[in-house]
């Protein structure tokens, strides 16, 4: 890295002591670059800090997020354990209800069945006094 850094600076400096040869590159028309110590190079420099603190800041944001999606993702897996159990006891519910709605129905019938079978006995007990 330091070798092409090297470089470079040699590059600008070649640059400098030819500028009468190429004007359009020393008018700044076809400069890849800032010269070094140029008022650019001391712009970029000054915002150094404030870019090193607006990438800590993203990165704390980032690790914020992140934590916040695990925290989510568990949260959500609690959920559908929640939403599991609660599907099953509602299975076992609506079973009980079948077998007590069928077991409900038999009473009835069997009620209603002793009921007539009363009512028969009666009629014949009125029918035989008369």
């Amino acid at each position: 890295m330091e070798r092409y850094e090297r470089a470079l600076v040699d590059r600008d400096r070649a640059e400098q002591l030819h500028s009468e040869l190429f004007p359009a590159v020393a008018d700044g028309g076809l400069s890849l670059g800032p010269e070094i110590g140029s008022s650019r190079d001391e712009e970029t420099t000054s915002l150094l800090p404030q870019m090193r603190q607006l990438l800590a800041q993203r990165d704390t944001t980032i690790s914020q997020l992140k934590e916040e999606r695990a925290t989510h993702m568990s949260q959500q897996v609690h959920l559908n354990d929640v939403i599991l159990g609660l599907t099953l006891e509602r299975n076992v519910m609506e079973d009980k209800l079948k077998v007590l709605q069928r077991e409900y129905k038999e009473l009835v019938t069997r009620w209603l069945a002793k009921a007539q079978q009363e009512a028969d006995s009666m009629n014949r007990d009125v029918e035989q006094h008369r």
